[in-house]
């Protein structure tokens, strides 16, 4: 339901295509493998710094380098801590 009311907001202003989800799709992604599947304060406080991070670096460098940095920072968790910043350890 969300969902279609965000899409009846957006496509007045913006053009609907098949593509339009990925940039969110990816930056949630993301901030879920960071802050640790399992962890609401890991994922908030993800969501924090990779919101922040991205904003500023597409503002003052490009969005396309603020989607690396992303993405290079999620493999760099992924290598070093595979249970996410703030996720338990498995069994």
């Amino acid at each position: 339901m969300l969902a279609a009311i965000g899409a009846v907001l957006v496509v007045p202003i913006r053009q609907a295509h098949y593509l339009m989800g990925l940039d969110p799709l990816l930056l949630s992604f993301i901030t879920v493998i960071i802050g640790g599947l399992g962890s609401l304060r890991g994922t908030v406080i993800a969501a924090l710094l990779i919101g922040l991070s991205d904003g500023i670096i597409s503002v003052f460098f490009s969005p396309t380098l603020a989607k690396m940095i992303s993405t290079l920072l999620v493999a760099l968790v992924l290598v070093f801590k595979p249970e996410g910043l703030f996720g338990a350890k498995a069994r």
